[in-house]
């Protein structure tokens, strides 16, 4: 059995793998747009979207101080750590053969170019990234070799303990299924073996999820936030297309010439892997059926792991829609890896699964760079913003609609990658009124006031200021 404090030259892959991925970010040190209000007010207000341990270990952070603090770096510092762990942790208990290509392949789950949105809040990553620890902890050596029923309520207080983080980890637990049934299949051959593990994880997430509904969001959730099904929608079945569009949208932006030469092979040599995995299980020793419920339990965990990337949110009427909620595409990126490695050549394995890697490194430095970009450039714009408001403005309500226009750094490296649109956005009418408030302009949000030309007093490329019918600040 594999010793989970034996570090080998796998191990230090997925650490620097992982290093590698967060240093733009910690480079760029911007605050995420929701970030700007709690540096102002250091409110945590996590409770009330359901996540009331992320009030408690943000605060914890700051030694109990009535306020949320900006820990950042440390507090990403503190998220990767456990992101890189999550990745130890598969890497110890599913790894077939360990060592540096084997370390490659397990460190694709640290490596969701999604994850860089999670990871770029300073308040957020590190109660998210517990999160994704807690949901993956179930699958580790400690806990598989724990007796059934012991393993189960393991399991069940972990995924509680995530979900009160952030409730997108289900994604994370669910995404994990395939991998662990195509290991036990490798490894025992016994499709009635997989069936009883899968078995033992669906109660889990079962009985975990409703333990969070019944018992943790009754106390927290805020009546505003709106978490009903999509079977109370006026019609159900558009809502559901509705938001399958829309993920869809995201998802679909990944897939450029850029992807196709970073996955193609490795793609290929899932494919392979696939093929293998399904002639050792029916090449075994095992009986018809037990064969036959091995290859079943693949397909199925194969469709589930897939599902996993947007998973129950896809259920939910007007869900959120963002990359950070997909968080079952890590294990969607390592079960491709996984299925790579399977026929066993390491060198092979090493080269098409290191391309995939930098693929990952490469859009985190063009995330970082674009954000850097933004950021540098809004902060300029706000600025003079701030310095071109009249004194005849004071004491007088002023509105703020519009959005920043799009820096020319951060639109290249939209054509480089085109799904960071949907991470890097310019600040629009509510996080513009929250900035503003930093250079002490108190804005509302509304509707431009502007009537015609003649009614703007100061103009630029990037906003307009119109004294009638009411003061009004248009970003543009």
């Amino acid at each position: 059995m594999l010793k989970l404090n034996k570090f080998d030259s796998g191990c230090w892959v997925i650490i620097g793998a992982t290093f590698l991925f967060i240093l733009p970010l910690m480079l760029s040190g911007i605050l995420y747009q929701d970030d700007i209000l709690r540096s102002m007010n250091g409110e945590p207000y996590w409770g009330a979207l359901g996540r009331p341990l992320s009030d408690v270990v943000v605060m914890a952070l700051g030694f109990g101080s009535g306020y949320v603090i900006d820990a950042f770096p440390l507090s990403l510092i503190i998220a990767a750590a456990f992101l890189c762990a999550s990745s130890l942790l598969l890497y110890c208990r599913f790894s077939i053969q360990r060592g540096i290509s084997s370390g490659i392949v397990f460190s694709l789950f640290s490596l969701s170019p999604f994850f860089l949105q999670n990871l770029s809040y300073h308040f957020d990553c590190f109660p998210m990234m517990l999160g994704v620890f807690l949901a993956t902890l179930p699958y580790s050596l400690v806990s598989s070799s724990l007796r059934t029923f012991v393993r189960v309520a393991v399991g069940v207080i972990c995924l509680v303990m995530a979900l009160s983080l952030y409730q997108a980890t289900i994604n994370v637990f669910l995404s994990l299924c395939a991998i662990e049934i195509i290991y036990i299949l490798h490894t025992s051959r016994s499709g009635f073996e997989a069936f009883k593990r899968s078995t033992e994880r669906a109660v889990t997430a079962l009985i975990g999820m409703l333990v969070y509904m019944k018992a943790v969001t009754p106390f927290f959730l805020s009546k505003n936030v709106h978490s009903d099904l999509i079977t109370k929608a006026e019609d159900p079945a558009k809502s559901l297309l509705h938001n399958f569009d829309r993920f869809w949208s995201i998802a679909n932006s990944l897939l450029n010439n850029s992807f196709y030469m970073a996955w193609g092979l490795t793609l290929t040599g899932a494919v392979a892997g696939l093929i293998f995995v399904l002639w050792k299980v029916t090449k075994s020793e095992e009986g018809p059926l037990s064969k036959f419920v091995g290859i079943a339990l693949i397909a199925l965990g194969v469709l589930v792991t897939i599902f996993s990337v947007t998973g129950p949110f896809i259920f939910v009427d007007k869900t959120v829609v963002a990359p950070r909620v997909m968080m079952g595409l890590p294990g969607l990126m390592l079960l491709v890896g996984y299925l790579a490695s399977m026929p066993g050549f390491r060198r092979v394995t090493a080269v098409i699964c290191t391309i995939p890697v930098l693929f990952s490194l490469s859009y985190a430095s063009a995330y970082g760079n674009a954000s850097k970009a933004q950021r540098s450039l809004e902060d300029k714009v706000f600025y003079d913003i701030a310095s071109s408001i009249p004194k005849s403005w004071d004491g007088k309500k002023i509105y703020i609609s519009g959005q920043v226009s799009t820096s020319a750094a951060t639109e290249m490296e939209f054509k480089r990658f085109p799904s960071l649109k949907w991470m890097v956005m310019p600040l629009y009418s509510w996080s513009g009124m929250i900035m503003l408030r930093h250079y002490g302009v108190q804005a509302e949000m509304g509707a431009s006031k502007i009537g015609d030309t003649k009614n703007v007093i100061v103009e630029n490329s990037f906003f307009s200021l119109s004294e009638l019918p009411t003061p009004a600040i248009n970003l543009k």
